[in-house]
């Protein structure tokens, strides 16, 4: 009997733009996607904290400098049957 299940796997953000500085906390900078490749806006401030999720094909993309995404997985199980 086969199954689905979630796997993450990680890559790293190597594609990053200088930071643009903006009053009020509007700094940002722009990465792209090691998945998709997107271009995504990223805003300082909700990046060190939540991290930013690409439009493109919803991996996440965190401070740390990796990027996670979740990868559909199928497995076989045997019950004995």
């Amino acid at each position: 009997m086969k199954h689905l299940s979630d796997a993450a796997e990680e890559r790293a953000i190597t594609n990053t733009t200088g930071l643009y500085r903006e009053a009020g906390g509007r700094s940002f900078f722009y990465l792209t996607c090691p998945w998709c490749g997107a271009r995504t806006r990223c805003y300082i401030w909700s990046f060190s904290g939540v991290g930013k999720r690409c439009p493109g094909c919803g991996a996440l993309h965190g401070s740390t400098g990796m990027s996670k995404k979740r990868i559909k997985t199928t497995t076989e199980a045997d019950h004995g049957a």
